[in-house]
């Protein structure tokens, strides 16, 4: 089963976009904070990021600088 990150800090919005995932058949972990996120990026493998603008510790575009100097994972705003 592909595994999708969700990195969003409203937890609403996060489980509206997970339970759409597994409709499709994905499954899909949920991060609040960017630096969460980039550690399970590098402890675990993903096919896709989802990533939220507005992150109480880091700006998404922040984040996705970091994702980007070590992985070429698809994102999506």
């Amino acid at each position: 089963m592909k595994r999708i990150l969700i990195v969003e800090d409203e937890v609403s919005i996060a489980d509206n976009i997970s339970v759409a995932l597994q409709l499709e058949g994905f499954s899909s972990e949920h991060c609040v904070l960017a630096s969460e996120a980039l550690a399970r990026l590098q402890a675990e493998p993903f096919e896709l990021a989802i990533v939220d603008v507005g992150l109480p510790d880091m700006n998404g575009f922040e984040l996705c600088k970091a994702i980007r100097r070590e992985s070429d994972i698809p994102l999506i705003f």
